[in-house]
């Protein structure tokens, strides 16, 4: 099975229908975590100009555009951080150090 392989500690396999879900249930079981052991952390940090999926979770996360604009009222913040392209991958860092601080 897929546990026996997972690296040590990981106990558990979520199997999901399409990526857009899997993005979705990856969001909702990070955010559930968080809300079910009392600490309010709800900030998702997510890369600029990507791409994740149609549902509302996924649009949140994902660049913002002329395909989801319909939907921006339903769709919550994110912080964006630039994409690391080579040469550029420490001011990605650096962000994401200052993402996961505040």
């Amino acid at each position: 099975t897929l546990v026996e392989i997972a690296p040590k500690g990981l106990t558990r396999v979520f199997y999901s229908d399409s990526g857009s879900t899997s993005v979705e249930v990856a969001l909702k079981m990070a955010l559930g975590f968080w809300k079910n052991n009392g600490k309010d952390r709800t900030r998702i940090i997510a890369l600029e100009h990507a791409y994740h999926g149609d549902t509302v979770g996924t649009m949140s996360a994902g660049a913002r555009g002329v395909y989801n604009a319909a939907y921006a009222p339903l769709l919550y913040d994110v912080i964006r951080l630039p994409f690391p392209a080579a040469g550029r991958e420490q001011q990605t860092l650096d962000q994401l150090r200052l993402a996961a601080q505040g």
